[in-house]
């Protein structure tokens, strides 16, 4: 469970990525303006000198939204299962469940390439090819330069369950 505060916020697991993966997990809005996300594929928020290391995920790795309403602007870019500010769910079909029902994402990773599944449906096929802003952004987790997954909080009371990744 993810409680916003008046701040962005990132719940974060430790234990580095593979470079290929698959992560699974469920979601449910308790509101229907709850606003939230998955973070993928950024580098260890201790080491980055942040204040606030959320914005770790924001900078230099890719968020999966979810919030029906697509802040600020209704955009695709902005929509549940976007990867945020990157490319909307245009893939397919945006079926998400009403408040107090779980969905279900499945975020591949693999490269450059990053896929979104929701409930079921391919609705994302994203090709990240480079960010001239943030050159560090979209790298793969190696040994040396390991990356990671987290949770976002941010507006109202979104819940998590079964956050579950494996190697590819």
């Amino acid at each position: 469970e993810t409680r916003a505060g008046n701040d962005l916020g990132l719940l974060w697991l430790t234990r580095p990525t593979p470079a290929r993966y698959v992560l699974r997990l469920q979601w449910m809005m308790t509101a229907p303006d709850d606003n939230s996300g998955v973070f993928v594929g950024f580098p260890d928020p201790r080491h980055e000198g942040y204040d606030n290391t959320a914005y770790v995920g924001v900078n230099f790795g890719f968020e999966i939204q979810i919030d029906e309403l697509a802040r600020p602007d209704r955009a695709p870019i902005h929509r549940t299962a976007a990867v945020y500010s990157f490319k909307g769910p245009t893939d397919g079909l945006v079926v998400v469940h009403p408040v107090g029902e779980w969905n279900d994402y499945e975020i591949t990773v693999d490269g450059a390439d990053l896929t979104v599944a929701l409930n079921g449906q391919t609705v994302n096929l994203f090709h990240f090819a480079g960010d001239p802003q943030s050159p560090r952004r979209g790298l793969p987790s190696t040994p040396q330069d390991p990356r990671f997954i987290g949770l976002q909080t941010h507006t109202g009371l979104l819940l998590f369950r079964n956050v579950q990744w494996k190697a590819l």
